[in-house]
């Protein structure tokens, strides 16, 4: 089964709500160079995915607060 692509999801998610790596990565409680190396194109050695858990609780933070 092939990984959904959470890294283009992130980048939308972020301009939507004019988030910063360090707020975003406050949101899901991890370092910023996590949330780096989320956003490192895929080709990249150092990108890593995005686990579908941090896009669930963006999601359902995203509902919660609005």
């Amino acid at each position: 089964m092939a990984k959904r692509n959470n890294r283009n999801w992130l980048i939308r998610f972020m301009k939507k709500h004019g988030l910063t790596r360090a707020a975003l990565a406050q949101m899901v409680c991890v370092n910023v160079s996590t949330v780096d190396r989320w956003l490192v194109p895929e080709d990249m050695s150092s990108h890593r995915h995005m686990p579908d858990m941090a896009v669930r609780l963006l999601e359902y933070q995203e509902k919660t607060f609005q």
